[in-house]
C-alpha cells in the first residue's frame, strides 16, 4: 500500500474574519477594555461619528480624509498633549486601519492597527484586525501572534481565535508553535474543539513525525468523520497502523473494512498487501483475486497475481494470468514465467512454442541469454538432445562461466551419438573448479561408451 498523506485544507481560507467597525448613528462617548470603560474626547467622538455617516452614504475614501486630517491636524503638537487633546487617538487609528480594510488595502490598514495596539495594549480588536492583515498579506507567523494576543486580551476569550492563530502558525511551517498553541486550546477550550479542529492538529503533529501521538485523533477522526472524508481518514488510519508495525491491528482493520466497505477495492489491496507482509500467501491471494473483481488490474497485479499462483504449486493458474499479460504486448520478462509455468506442467510443447516467440523479440543481451538458458533446458528435459546441444554450444559462446553449460552441451551431444562433441565439451568443462568432478567422471563414462560400441572390453 502506497504511502498516502492527506492534505488538509486550512479552515483559516474558508472563515471570515471578523472586522470591529464603528457604524454608530448616536454619539460615541467610550470604549470598553476588559472591566475598564475608557472615555473618548469630544473631538474624537465627533470626527468617528462624521466618518461613519460617511460610509454608510458608501463614501468610505472621504472618510479616511476626513480621519486623516484630524489626525495630522496638530501633527507637531507635544505629544503629552496631543494625546491629551486626542488628535492621535488609538480610536482614530483603529477606524482608519478598519476603512482600509473595507477597501481590501491590508497593506494600508496594518500601520494604523499597530499604532492603536502601541498605543492601547489591550485592544483586543485592533490585535484582530491587525492578525487579519497579516494573513492577508501572507505574512503567517506574524498573524499568528497577533492572533494569540487578540485571544489574551479579551474579556470572554473565545477559542476560534486560538486556534486562527495555530492555523497561522501552520502555514508559516512552525509547526512546533502551533503545536504549542493548539495544547492551550485543548487545555481552555475542550468542549469547543470541532473535528475539523483536530483535522489541522492531526497535520501539525505528523509534519512533526509525532504519528504516535496522532494516532488517537486519527481513530476518532476515522470514526466520527462523515462521506467521502471519512474514507480518506480511514486509509490514514490503515496507513498508520501499517507503518506503526501494528501487523494486528492493521490486519483486524483492513479485514474489518472490507466488511463495512466490502465494494472498496483498495480495503482489499491492503488487506492481501499485510497478509503477503506476514507470508500468508493464500489469504493473501483470497483478497487480491477479491480485488481483482472490484477493479481492473494492472499489469504488475496479474503477474504478481500469476507469481503467487505459481509459488502456491498451481502452474495452471499462473499461466492464465501471465496469458492475459501477454495479449496485448510480448513481454520477455513474463514470457519467461509462462515458460516456467507450462514446464511445471510437463506441457514442453507450449513452453517451447512461448520461448520461440520469446527469442524473436528485441532485449538486452541478459534477457536474451537466460531464455536461451531456458529453451536449451527443456529440450533436454524433452530429450531433444541434438537440438539441445545446439543450444548449449550458442550458451558457451556467451557465457563467461560456462563450465555448467559445457557440462550440459556434453550430456546433450552424448545422449544424440555426438561423441567426439561431447569428448570436446566435457575435456573443457574439467578446466573449471566445480565440473572437475563431474566431467572427470563423465568423460570416464564416455570411455567406456566407446569401447562398448567398438567391442573393446571394459576396464573398471
Amino acid at each position: 500500500m502506497k504511502k498516502r498523506r492527506l492534505h488538509i485544507h486550512n479552515s483559516i481560507v474558508k472563515t471570515q474574519f471578523l472586522c470591529f467597525i464603528f457604524f454608530c448613528l448616536t454619539t460615541i462617548t467610550s470604549l470598553c477594555f476588559g472591566n475598564d470603560r475608557i472615555e473618548m474626547p469630544p473631538g474624537v467622538v465627533i470626527t468617528l461619528n462624521k466618518a461613519s455617516k460617511l460610509v454608510e452614504s458608501d463614501k468610505t475614501a472621504e472618510a479616511i480624509d476626513v480621519l486623516k486630517r484630524f489626525k495630522n491636524k496638530h501633527k507637531k503638537v507635544d505629544p503629552t498633549t496631543a494625546k491629551k487633546r486626542g488628535y492621535t487617538h488609538y480610536a482614530i487609528d483603529f477606524t482608519l486601519g478598519n476603512y482600509y480594510l473595507m477597501l481590501s488595502k491590508p497593506k494600508k490598514a496594518v500601520s494604523h492597527f499597530q499604532e492603536a495596539v502601541a498605543k492601547q495594549k489591550n485592544y483586543s480588536d485592533a490585535w484582530i484586525n491587525l492578525a487579519k492583515c497579516y494573513y492577508d498579506l501572507e505574512k503567517f507567523d506574524s498573524a499568528a501572534q497577533a492572533f494569540k494576543k487578540g485571544y489574551q486580551t479579551q474579556t470572554q476569550k473565545k477559542a476560534i481565535y486560538l486556534y486562527y492563530s495555530t492555523v497561522c502558525y501552520t502555514s508559516a511551517d512552525d509547526f512546533q508553535s502551533a503545536e504549542s498553541v493548539f495544547r492551550l486550546l485543548l487545555k481552555n477550550h475542550p468542549k469547543e474543539i470541532t473535528l475539523e479542529w483536530k483535522e489541522t492538529f492531526v497535520h501539525i503533529l505528523r509534519s512533526q513525525q509525532k504519528e504516535t501521538i496522532a494516532l488517537p485523533y486519527i481513530e476518532e477522526l476515522a470514526e466520527k468523520t462523515l462521506g467521502k472524508k471519512q474514507k480518506e481518514w480511514r486509509e490514514m488510519l490503515l496507513y498508520q497502523y501499517m507503518s506503526l508495525n501494528m501487523d494486528t491491528k492493521a490486519i483486524a482493520y483492513a479485514r474489518w473494512l472490507t466488511k463495512v466497505d466490502t465494494l472498496e477495492g483498495k480495503w482489499w489491496k491492503a488487506l492481501s498487501h499485510l497478509y503477503f507482509q506476514k507470508d500468508q500467501y493464500k489469504k493473501g491471494l483470497v483478497s487480491l483475486l477479491v480485488y481483482s473483481f472490484i477493479t481492473p488490474l494492472t499489469s504488475q497485479e496479474l503477474t504478481l497475481i500469476g507469481d503467487i499462483h505459481l509459488m502456491l504449486g498451481m502452474p495452471d493458474k499462473s499461466v492464465t494470468y501471465y496469458e492475459k499479460l501477454l495479449k496485448d504486448s510480448l513481454d520477455a520478462k513474463i514470457i519467461k514465467k509462462i515458460v516456467n509455468g507450462y514446464i511445471r506442467l510437463y506441457d514442453y510443447e507450449k513452453a517451447l512454442s512461448w520461448l520461440n516467440q520469446g527469442l524473436t523479440l528485441k532485449m538486452d543481451s541478459k534477457m536474451s541469454l537466460e531464455l536461451l538458458k531456458l529453451k536449451g533446458n527443456l529440450l533436454f528435459e524433452a530429450e531433444k538432445y541434438k537440438d539441445s546441444a545446439k543450444i548449449f554450444q550458442k550458451i558457451c559462446k556467451k557465457e563467461k562461466k560456462k563450465g555448467h553449460y559445457l557440462l550440459m552441451l556434453g550430456y546433450a551431444a552424448l545422449n544424440s551419438g555426438q561423441l567426439d562433441k561431447a569428448q570436446k565439451a566435457f575435456t573443457k568443462a574439467k578446466k573449471y573448479k566445480k565440473q572437475y568432478r563431474e566431467a572427470r567422471k563423465a568423460l570416464r563414462h564416455l570411455k567406456i561408451t566407446r569401447q562398448a560400441m567398438q567391442g573393446m572390453p571394459v576396464k573398471n
